[in-house]
This record gives C-alpha cells, sequence and structure tokens, in this order.
C-alpha cells in the first residue's frame, strides 16, 4: 500500500482489514474469495470489513449469475465519505458549542481552586491546545529561551501558532529572546511580544500562559513531559498583576 493511500485510508477511520481488503479490491481481487486467496484473512473477517466499505459507499455489491459479490466503487468514493465526515464533524462541532454554551454552569469547578496535572507527550500538548478555547481570546505568556515548543516537533508549534491566528487570539508575551522578523511576520501576526527584564535571564525554564481564570505552567522537557493547570481566579489575578507590571516596566 502507498503512504498516501495509507494515510488517506487511516484518517478515514477505516480499520486495518478494511483497509487491506479495501487495497485488494484496488488491485484486482474480484470478491471475497480472491481476497481471501491474496490476503492471510479469514472469510468471516473478510466479508464484515466488506459491509462495512459498503456502508462506507466504497464498495457495492452486484448480482452476476444469480450470485452476489463486491466490486470496489469509482475512486471518487473516497472525497464524498471525506466531504460526509467533514459534514459530521462541522455539525458534531456546532452541537458542542452550543451544548457548552447553554450548560456553562455545569463546567464551573465547586472548588475555588483545581489543580490538574499532565504527565505525558500527548496530555501536555492537549493542555497547551486548551489554551486555544480563550473566551477572552488573550493569552499571556512568559517564554524562556530553551522551552517546550523549541523541543517538540516543528508540527505542533506550526500548528498551534496557525490554530491561534485562525481563532484571531491576541497574545501579549514576554520573551527570554525575540525571533526574527521574518518569523513573527509570518506566524505572529497576532502577537504583541516584549523581552523580560535582564534580571530575569537565564533564571526561569517553565513557560507560563494566563487565559481567562487558568495558568498553565508548561516544563521544558520532552523525555520527562509535564505541565501544571490551575484553574482559580484568585491565583491568575495574582500572576495577572506581576505579568502586567513587568509587561509595563520593560
Amino acid at each position: 500500500m502507498s503512504s498516501a493511500l495509507h494515510h488517506i485510508l487511516n484518517g478515514l477511520g477505516l480499520s486495518p482489514a478494511e483497509q487491506t481488503v479495501y487495497v485488494t479490491l484496488l488491485n484486482g481481487a474480484n470478491g471475497a474469495r480472491d481476497i481471501a486467496t491474496q490476503t492471510d484473512m479469514k472469510r468471516p473477517t473478510i466479508y464484515y470489513a466488506l459491509k462495512q466499505l459498503e456502508q462506507y459507499g466504497l464498495v457495492s455489491k452486484t448480482l452476476t449469475n444469480e450470485s452476489s459479490r463486491y466490486v470496489l466503487e469509482p475512486l471518487e468514493k473516497l472525497q464524498a465519505l471525506v466531504d460526509h465526515q467533514k459534514q459530521q464533524v462541522t455539525t458534531l462541532e456546532k452541537d458542542t458549542r452550543d451544548f457548552i454554551q447553554s450548560h456553562s454552569f455545569v463546567s464551573e469547578p465547586a472548588q475555588k481552586e483545581v489543580v490538574t496535572q499532565y504527565e505525558t507527550l500527548a496530555a501536555v500538548r492537549q493542555a497547551i491546545l486548551y489554551t486555544l478555547y480563550s473566551k477572552e481570546k488573550c493569552i499571556r505568556s512568559i517564554v524562556p529561551k530553551n522551552n517546550f515548543f523549541e523541543n517538540v516537533s516543528a508540527d505542533f508549534k506550526k500548528q498551534y501558532v496557525l490554530e491561534k491566528k485562525t481563532r484571531h487570539i491576541y497574545t501579549k508575551a514576554l520573551w527570554e529572546y525575540t525571533p526574527s522578523k521574518s518569523v513573527l511576520d509570518e506566524y505572529y501576526q497576532t502577537l504583541e511580544v516584549k523581552p523580560v527584564p535582564k534580571d530575569m535571564l537565564k533564571k526561569f525554564a517553565t513557560t507560563v500562559f494566563l487565559f481567562d481564570t487558568n495558568v498553565l505552567y508548561v516544563y521544558p522537557s520532552v523525555k520527562t513531559p509535564r505541565a501544571t493547570l490551575i484553574r482559580s481566579k484568585e491565583h491568575s489575578d495574582l500572576l495577572l498583576a506581576m505579568f502586567e507590571t513587568i509587561w509595563n516596566s520593560v
């Protein structure tokens, strides 16, 4: 299977068995018997995969000499399935947004302060992406030179920055280093950046995000990834006052 086709079928959510059956048909197999001959799959698994592919609209059942067999649909059906899934996601996104807005009181923590720890790479990434849901559409950040974004994959860094731009989120950032103008122009149109005071240089390694009433601390290592999210108005008010004091002093 070509890497491009694997990427497409995997992205559409096809199981390994469904992918194998689809590719075998694409390579000229003539129904379930042919698939069984060309692969190590058992007949029940093949028929189940074929039924699933039929539901996706990628194969169809035809009658030939009073017997039925499955044949591959035109490749354009892959695009049709993509379009269908996009519509489902759009609908789900709207329903989720409406539900959150109408039940916002449920998500408010009963405690005055909630602390959440993240200790896997995937969890830390999700914690960072959570900042993109800022209701105020504003993120304040304090960023050391050796930070999580510099150590994680460039793809994640680009995903975060572009998604922030798409959501029209404004950022005020205190950075230990200043990126080049070309980088700022390409990725950070909604960013206002200032250098941290000289007294802070090389004295901190944790990236801090302030958004709404949340404070997210992200530690730099991707080998032992960690982040801490504190949901607390009292805590965020304190950090916000400190941030603005530093911001106005530089």
